[in-house]
């Protein structure tokens, strides 16, 4: 269980890491991007500052070329712009009046709706160079860059515009923020996840053992119900049978005491395994009652065992585990064998003053699950000893911790050799030993062929 656990664990950490390593790569890349936006606003400003004074200077409906040049050459010879355009725009036309790349002067474009509205405002405007055929030159320049426009009027007083491209290395930024970012932020999520692998583990392993107990407890249930019919076919109604067969000749034979008497032993017999059945469907002391809670609450249920109440609450079987066991042994015990077996059930734990339902059971530090699970097993183990222990005293001692519950039923009958594989059919122990194993508990037996049989049970509450 606990590798499964590890396996979910991890595979939910790794999906969490790349989810967040994507956040991170695309948080990156919008750092970048406004960044190169605010860096190339930077840089065109003060190339502006250097040229458009003199460039005011120009009649851009005839500009002398060369003039314009000398003002924009030293920033292109530096690499600080990569193009420089001087257009006027109508409406959503615009018209390259100047360029160091002469091919495109006198070539009016179509302006991106967007762009023609924020030119409009005569504001500083930065944007992304298009990808279309009117800006293929600019396009096949290395790199990548971004296009600002400062608006301004010329000599003759036209509204004319500066368009300076400017390279920026968005992928490259995004590249160095990923790098500088990723290995801090997925180390520390590396460190969360590893501090709450105990947590899920312990979650987890709570849910695996609730789903195990209820699981187990629906198998218990069935089981009784099979045996419970089982006794009846192979006991109660052939006892019963038997009964009304004598009774019949009885009747046919008026004072014949010896068939009466032979009647009255198969009904007390049939009686007798009717009441061991009852024992083992309907706990002693229990019914379909919810007793008063309070804070963790106590519960008692009908059928086979325990409920919680509100999740982790406590339960005892009608309020009173001790009474039932009690009870459960007793009738068991009449059920089963025939001669005298004193039989003494104890129930203690850490703090005998505990209230369960209007009684002080210190065994009700056990939560639901856990004292069903110790009614079925101490059932189990007293059905074989006084099937075949043949012992004259049994001995039932419950005690409750904080965190467990240990079972102890021990005789001074006949003993075994635990070493020794049991008889064909003989399956009560293994069963004992399965229920423990699936609650997270373990068995140990400690038996001498003469010498009596102790069977432990701890289980985890």
């Amino acid at each position: 269980m606990s590798r499964r656990i590890v396996v979910r664990h991890l595979l939910a950490a790794v999906a969490l890491c790349l989810v967040v390593a994507g956040l991170v790569v695309l948080g990156a890349w919008r750092l970048a991007v406004s960044d190169a936006h605010r860096d190339a606003e930077a840089s065109a400003r003060r190339v502006a500052t250097a040229v458009l004074a003199p460039l005011a200077g120009q009649d851009f409906g005839r500009p002398d070329r060369g003039r314009v040049l000398d003002h924009i050459e030293p920033f292109l010879a530096a690499g600080t712009v990569q193009r420089v355009k001087v257009l006027t725009v109508d409406g959503g036309t615009s018209t390259v009046v100047f360029s160091d790349e002469p091919r495109v002067e006198g070539r009016p474009g179509r302006l991106d709706p967007d762009l023609a509205e924020r030119l409009a405002t005569r504001k500083v405007t930065v944007g992304a160079v298009p990808d279309d055929n009117e800006h293929r030159y600019e396009n096949g320049l290395p790199g990548t860059r971004l296009e600002v426009f400062f608006p301004f009027r010329d000599a003759a007083g036209a509204e004319v515009y500066l368009e300076l491209y400017l390279p920026v290395d968005v992928s490259g930024t995004a590249r160095h923020t990923t790098l500088v970012l990723l290995p801090v932020v997925l180390a520390g999520l590396t460190l969360v996840l590893a501090g709450t692998m105990p947590v899920s583990m312990v979650a987890a392993g709570r849910a695996e053992r609730l789903l195990a107990a209820h699981r187990h407890g629906l198998a218990a249930a069935d089981g009784a119900r099979r045996e419970a019919a089982r006794q009846l076919h192979d006991d109660v109604i052939p006892n019963l049978a038997a009964a009304s067969l004598l009774l019949q000749q009885a009747r046919a034979r008026p004072g014949d005491e010896h068939t009466l008497s032979r009647a009255a032993d198969a009904v007390t017999g049939g009686l007798r395994r009717l009441r061991g059945v009852l024992a083992d469907v309907v706990p002693a002391g229990t019914d379909d009652r919810v007793g008063p809670v309070g804070g963790g609450g106590l519960a008692a249920v009908g059928g086979d065992g325990l409920a919680a109440v509100g999740g982790d609450g406590l339960a005892a079987v009608g309020g009173d585990l001790g009474s039932a066991l009690r009870t459960l042994a007793e009738r068991m015990r009449d059920g089963e064998v025939a001669g005298p077996v004193a039989v003494a059930v104890t129930v203690t734990g850490p703090d005998s003053t505990v209230a369960a339902a209007g009684t002080a059971d210190a065994a009700t530090a056990a939560t639901a699950a856990t004292a069903a699970a110790v009614r079925q097993i101490a059932g189990e183990l007293l059905r074989n000893t006084f099937r075949h222990a043949d012992a004259s005293t049994v001995e039932v001692t419950v005690v409750a911790s904080g965190s467990s519950v240990t079972l102890t039923v021990a005789d001074d009958g006949a003993g075994f050799d635990p070493r020794r594989a049991a008889r064909p059919g003989h399956v009560g122990l293994a069963l004992v030993r399965q229920t423990a194993r699936e609650r997270g508990g373990r068995l140990t037996i400690v038996s001498t062929p003469g010498a009596g049989t102790t069977v432990t049970v701890s289980l985890p509450t």
